[in-house]
């Protein structure tokens, strides 16, 4: 990639940030160590959640479900959401229709919904930063709900929610190869439990073992990082297979042994070092919750003001072993077409992972560099 025009400075803004040993920033969950004693929380699925491979499979299952004994024929879906999860509901046979959502930089947040009698609406809490939304169907019609909890799965929106159903990718805030949740809030029926496929226990288990060697690298136990990278890439590519497929054994074993609130309380407390650091200026921009009201953020979105300077930023940081995500990359949308708002946003955002892997030093040592990439003189405008 050609950084130019942003180039180097004599000192190097990611020079803060690298380390003699082992160390990386983002990119995919490592096994990681938890307390031998776990003080058992209520999640909000407790009283009647279902367990499936993935997020998008719980998604699947519902719909699939919903056609056959509800006749469900339209799924509404944010403008601004994952291009991938979007194909693989496309392919249960339900109309998939956009509509405006909040996307990064949207201030107002505001939405245009024209819902149908009948309508299935599918509401996201964007990265943790959203209110709780409500929707009703005009005339008095009726339009079912389905949540996605996913970037905040613990949230009070989430355990006093009154959609029809929820769902949460559980593998995005744990560290776990696989696995995501329904319920109903609202006691609706759910589909069957699903069976383990193969083609799922294949994948997941390439991610189990990407974790599983991954944390040996960051021990200093191995120092080839292509064997689990590789594993991880294979795993993700055929986590949401054919066929929707029930929970990894090894996954659903592990799932009471996690410190859930507390990671949550540390992805607030990352948070929050990040942004005590990181000063929002034009060229780079934070995003806050809307609400100060039990709002944990998922990452540190920040929104730039070019692709260009986005692209730049993240390349340097990669050279850094700081690995941003892009969520989500909708340069080929499958439905978003006419939003050019969700579309442009994608390209000048990158999402800092703040989870319970980093200390308050990490982060603001990354935000130290970010803010130096950040602010380069561009010279002539990009």
């Amino acid at each position: 990639m050609n950084s130019e025009p942003f180039g180097r400075t004599s000192e190097d803004p990611v020079s803060v940030i690298r380390t003699a040993t082992p160390w990386e920033q983002g990119s995919e969950f490592h096994l990681v160590e938890c307390p031998p004693k776990v003080e058992r929380i209520d999640s909000p699925w407790d009283r009647d959640g279902l367990f499936f491979g993935s997020g998008s499979d719980a998604l699947r299952a519902i719909l699939m479900s919903g056609m056959i004994s509800r006749g469900w024929k339209r799924l509404r879906v944010p403008s601004y959401f994952c291009p991938t999860v979007v194909h693989a509901l496309i392919r249960t046979g339900i109309s998939v229709c956009p509509y405006k959502s909040w996307y990064p930089g949207d201030e107002e947040g505001k939405r245009e919904l024209e819902v149908s009698d009948g309508d299935v609406v599918l509401i996201v809490n964007h990265f943790g930063l959203e209110p709780e939304i409500h929707i009703e169907a005009e005339n008095g019609g009726t339009v079912l709900i389905i949540e996605d909890h996913t970037h905040d799965p613990w949230s009070s929106w989430a355990y006093n929610s009154r959609a029809d159903y929820c769902i949460a990718s559980l593998r995005k805030t744990l560290p776990i190869p696989d696995g995501g949740v329904l319920w109903s809030p609202t006691n609706q029926a759910l589909p069957g439990t699903p069976l383990l496929t193969e083609e799922h226990r294949r994948a997941a288990g390439e991610k189990l073992r990407a974790m599983e060697l991954k944390d040996s690298f960051l021990r200093g136990q191995v120092s080839d990082k292509s064997e689990f990278r590789a594993l991880s890439a294979s795993g993700e590519k055929n986590l949401c297979g054919s066929e929707v497929s029930a929970i990894l054994g090894w996954t659903a074993a592990h799932l009471g042994g996690f410190p859930m609130m507390e990671w949550r309380k540390t992805r607030k407390r990352n948070f929050e070092a990040f942004a005590e650091v990181f000063s929002s200026e034009p060229r780079a921009k934070l995003l806050f919750p809307s609400s100060s009201i039990d709002c944990v953020p998922f990452s540190c979105v920040i929104l730039f003001d070019s692709a260009e300077r986005r692209d730049f930023v993240r390349f340097r940081l990669i050279e850094a072993n700081i690995y941003p995500a892009i969520l989500w990359p909708l340069e080929r949308p499958a439905i978003s077409d006419g939003f050019e708002e969700s579309i442009a946003a994608s390209r000048r955002m990158l999402s800092i992972h703040c989870d319970m892997r980093y200390t308050v030093a990490d982060m603001r040592r990354v935000a130290d560099a970010m803010a130096r990439l950040s602010t380069l003189d561009a010279g002539p405008e990009v």
